[in-house]
Parts: C-alpha cells; structure tokens; sequence
C-alpha cells in the first residue's frame, strides 16, 4: 500500500471517530488523545496529518462535501443535486451543526458555496445564454442565485427556516424561475410558461 494511500486511510479513520464521538458528546470535549485510542494510533501519528480537532474537522466536511459533489454529478437537475445536499445534511446534522460552530461562519459558507456552486452555475449560465444583457450581467445573476441558495442552506440548518426540505427546493425554483423570466421581460424576451418550466 502506497503512503498515500496509508495517510488518507488514517485522515478516514479519525474522521469516522470524531463523527462517532459527536453523536455522544460536543467537539469541545472531544481529546486528541481519546481519537487517537479510537483509531489505535498515537498522538504524534494524528499531529503528523492534522494540527488540531478543527483541522480535522474541516477535512471530514471538506470530504463530505466532496461525495455529495460526486452523487450530484449525475443528477439530472439542480433540484436533484439540491435535494442531495439536504439528504447529506438531515443524515448528517448533528455532524453539520458541529461542522458549522466549530469553523465558523465563513468557513462553512464557502464549503457550501462550492456544493452549489458546482450544480448550479451551469444552469443559471445556460439560462440567460441567448439575452443580450449588459456585461458581467450573468455572472453577477448566477453569483445572486447561488449566495441566496447558500444562505438558505444555513438557516435550514440552524433551524431559522422551518420548512421540509422539499418545500423549499419547489419554492427556490419557483423564485429563481421568476427572477429569470423577470430579467427576460426588462430586456425584451419572453419565456413561455413550457420553456420556464423545463429547466425549473
């Protein structure tokens, strides 16, 4: 077995023991030491991959976020690839929620930011490929939709939006649909209701 390979295995292995731990316990009392049992390695062998728990905590979502990327890839829409994101989550949220405390505001936006970024971008972008709209206009529209679906991630997950997550996948799209055939009408193209309900 290449080192390589051997290092990634023992990052998977704390990953999965910390994930474990989390389902009995908050990360603040959760011990380099007590993973290091958990994984029969000792402490110098976890320093030698990670510099501390939160290290190794942004590893193990980065790698989450990864799979999901993965599955979503063959999706055949961005709903489908949304929908992924929150079964990911719901299985997950405790590990999320721990995730989101422990890296901070910042940290787990962009992490989302990328998941989103990846399934929705091209779909923005092939929307408005036939409008004459000013520069940087689609980039700064594709940008909006996918802050705005990050944001909606986040408060779903800390409990702000109280709504099941296939609700909000309908009315995302419905808000998006109306947001494009919105900037259709301002400058001149007119979408039919077949059209806009093809790619929403």
């Amino acid at each position: 077995m290449k080192q390589q390979e051997i290092s990634y295995n023992t990052k998977a292995a704390l990953a999965a023991a910390l994930k474990a731990r989390l389902k009995k316990q908050p990360l603040n009392k959760i011990s380099i030491r007590e993973l290091s049992e958990d994984c029969d390695i000792n402490r110098q062998t976890f320093y030698y991959h990670f510099s501390d728990i939160y290290a190794l905590m942004y590893w193990a979502f980065s790698e989450d976020m990864k799979e999901v990327a993965e599955q979503q890839h063959r999706a055949l829409t961005w709903q489908e690839g949304f929908a992924l994101m929150f079964a990911y989550l719901q299985k997950n949220r405790d590990s999320a929620l721990n995730a989101y405390r422990a890296l901070g505001h910042e940290h787990f936006r962009n992490l989302i930011y990328d998941n989103v970024y990846a399934f929705l971008y091209q779909t923005v972008q092939d929307s408005f490929r036939d409008i004459d709209l000013p520069e940087g206009s689609v980039d700064f529209y594709t940008a909006y939709c996918i802050i705005a679906l990050v944001g909606v991630v986040e408060s779903w997950l800390t409990g702000q939006l109280d709504h099941r997550p296939d609700t909000i996948i309908a009315m995302t799209a419905n808000i998006i649909a109306a947001q494009i055939e919105g900037t259709k009408q301002i400058y001149g193209i007119k979408q039919t209701d077949a059209e806009s309900s093809d790619k929403f």
